[in-house]
């Protein structure tokens, strides 16, 4: 009998009762859970996952892979300056999730990270624009990119 996960001739593969392959793509991390639980980070390569009695159950899931790649997420904003003029800002945000640690928080502390970092920009130029009149708006590009 050959086996289909090794491609050895023997009645029965012990290695492949116990574990399986998956795989996390070159700019990804992945999140590997076990029976719902949050058990590590795994690097890109081929990741062994925990799987004692075959693929009828198995223990550990590659549960969802993270980019780690620099994104980008535009944000228009409308707001009024100091002197009751409304303006739309158009902002371009970079971002990426820097190491594994912050991958495992991403995963599980944001529900919806393109709304929620929307939100953030939204708030941060309200508040900043809101305390300048509609002539120094246009000269703070700085003061507003340290704001965010």
């Amino acid at each position: 009998y050959k086996c289909v996960c090794c491609n050895f001739y023997s009645c029965c593969c012990c290695f492949c009762f116990t574990k399986r392959v998956a795989a996390v793509r070159q700019g990804e991390i992945g999140i590997i859970e076990k029976f719902g639980k949050f058990v590590r980070v795994a690097e890109p390569g081929e990741v062994l996952l925990d799987a004692p009695m075959g693929p009828c159950v198995p223990f550990e899931t590659l549960q969802r892979t993270m980019n780690l790649r620099v994104r980008q997420q535009p944000v228009d904003t409308n707001t009024k300056t100091k002197d009751n003029v409304f303006v739309t800002i158009q902002v371009v945000v970079l971002y990426r999730i820097p190491d594994a640690r912050m991958a495992q928080l991403a995963a599980y502390k944001l529900q919806d990270l393109k709304s929620q970092l929307n939100s953030f920009v939204d708030d941060t130029l309200r508040t900043t624009i809101a305390k300048v009149d509609i002539d120094d708006v246009f000269t703070m590009s700085h003061e507003l990119a340290a704001a965010v």
